[in-house]
């Protein structure tokens, strides 16, 4: 039993106790064997989205990743929000033709993962990495079975701490992102909010991920 690294772009940080789902989205090769390619929306453009939705089926079509990442919407930052929701709605089916969770990236666009979620009729997971919102928005996420995973916020932010408190331990994963972090030190923190000890956290995620991730057999 490992501890579980849900999405991570440092992967050197971690060890052979811990599997890494690690985003190879602007890597040239694929050299692990739990990793995950996504179209974000930071990088999408008119001009670039059918290739990168090519390069996506291609990995799919080989098997070379185990899910699709990170992808989803920014109100912020990167594409307009018509395109950014058009390839969205393309990826969704290649998750659901292809049997692969989905790794989502979402600022100030919840509305429209529920409505997607609740359009389609959605068969494999979806996992909002890095929330930051509140408990009444995870509430409505996991009444629509879409997971959630927490970062590096989880050491210094009460907010977030408290919307792991509050939510069942089977609808969460822990992560690093891109922080210059230990997971292990996620689990000890997210532990210490869950008022379980650490082993019974590292079962239930890992669990949590050979539910998710059926087709993979760590």
């Amino acid at each position: 039993m490992k501890y579980i690294n849900i999405h991570t772009h440092l992967p050197l940080l971690d060890n052979e106790d811990v599997i890494s789902v690690v985003d190879v989205s602007s890597s040239a090769t694929i050299s692990t064997p739990y990793c995950s390619y996504g179209v974000h929306p930071w990088f999408l453009t008119e001009k670039n989205a059918e290739s990168q939705l090519c390069q996506l089926e291609i990995l799919l079509k080989i098997n070379a990743i185990t899910a699709i990442g990170e992808v989803g919407f920014d109100a912020v930052r990167g594409a307009k929000m018509d395109l950014q929701q058009r390839i969205f709605d393309a990826i969704i089916s290649l998750s659901e033709y292809y049997q692969k969770p989905l790794i989502i990236h979402c600022v100030k666009a919840y509305d429209r993962i529920l409505s997607l979620h609740k359009k389609r009729n959605i068969e494999q997971t979806w996992i909002v990495h890095g929330f930051k919102g509140s408990c009444e928005l995870a509430l409505q996420l996991i009444s629509r079975n879409i997971m959630l995973s927490f970062g590096c916020k989880l050491l210094k932010d009460d907010i977030i701490q408290s919307v792991l408190e509050k939510i069942p331990t089977n609808s969460i994963f822990l992560e690093t992102d891109d922080a210059d972090v230990n997971i292990v030190d996620i689990y000890k923190i997210a532990a210490t909010i869950r008022k379980i000890d650490i082993e019974t956290l590292r079962g239930i995620l890992y669990e949590s991920f050979i539910r998710v991730f059926s087709t993979v057999k760590p």
